[in-house]
């Protein structure tokens, strides 16, 4: 392994967060996957309303229990009843969870990084009521869509093939509510497809939608109330067992839902991708 050398401090912007990550015994690429997030999510590009400090070290000889398989879309929640606490074990990493500080040691399995600082933007977020998703926002003339899926529903296909204005994230997303309850996306750093993100202003949702593949046409069909919630629940980035954290989640999912219009969008690849849409007439 190359190592990174001496203790270092990186800072960038999550979303809503400042990360300040401070580390050793890393990778070159664990220390260039740091270093492209600190320079194009630099922390004055926009004000941020939360600050997390991260410890990260990464071993090459570290086995980190699996609580989960390899196939489970979120880290297993282990909190600690009582506390603001979180401790977690995955496949890649270990972690303790504290308001505003981030402890963690990781694999070199190459995800490895970026689902830790992930864990730390979500658990983060709960406290403030914004969600982490597994999703892809885009814009499509003043439109901004929360697309939430799962693996092959075509996140990243549309936002290169439904050639969006504006691409926030192909794959994991930031959202949180503002003052007056205005639910913004915000740009993330965490694409997790191989790709370089590059940072995106924060915009305001005009809906959110479950993602999948449509046969021979634009399907849009409204969902309401507890049905929003159970769809877009699987697709929230990080889970809990207790239920404490649980309500905060809820709470934070059934103000989305309130809040914003929610649909199942069945997107017929040929077809843009605003067609037929029920909020915004579109013409090609």
């Amino acid at each position: 392994m190359g190592d990174a050398g001496a203790v270092q401090n990186l800072s960038f912007n999550a979303g809503p967060l400042r990360l300040d990550v401070h580390y050793k015994h890393g990778t070159e690429g664990f220390r260039a996957q740091l270093e492209h997030w600190s320079t194009e999510f630099a922390t004055d590009l926009h004000g941020t309303r939360l600050h997390v400090r991260c410890e990260i070290e990464q071993y090459p000889e570290l086995l980190v229990p699996t609580v989960c398989s390899d196939l489970a879309r979120s880290p297993r929640v282990l909190w600690r009843s009582g506390a603001r606490e979180a401790y977690l074990e995955w496949q890649y990493y270990r972690a303790i969870h504290e308001p505003g500080h981030w402890q963690a040691v990781i694999s070199t399995r190459s995800p490895a990084l970026e689902h830790a600082l992930r864990g730390a933007v979500a658990h983060e977020l709960m406290f403030e009521h914004g969600l982490l998703f597994h999703g892809a926002t885009l814009r499509w003339n003043g439109t901004t869509l929360l697309l939430a899926g799962h693996p092959g529903a075509g996140k990243s296909t549309i936002s290169v093939e439904g050639a969006p204005d504006q691409v926030l994230s192909n794959e994991i997303s930031i959202l949180a509510p503002d003052t007056d309850g205005q639910w913004w996306a915000w740009p993330s750093p965490f694409w997790g497809s191989g790709d370089q993100p590059r940072y995106s202003p924060p915009q305001p949702l005009t809906a959110v939608a479950t993602l999948r593949h449509g046969q021979d046409r634009n399907q849009w069909a409204p969902l309401r109330g507890v049905h929003a919630m159970a769809a877009l629940a699987p697709h929230v980035g990080c889970q809990t067992e207790e239920q404490a954290g649980s309500r905060l989640l809820l709470n934070a999912l059934r103000n989305l839902v309130e809040s914003l219009p929610i649909y199942s969008f069945a997107w017929y690849r040929p077809a843009h991708p605003l067609n037929d849409s029920p909020w915004k007439p579109f013409s090609p």
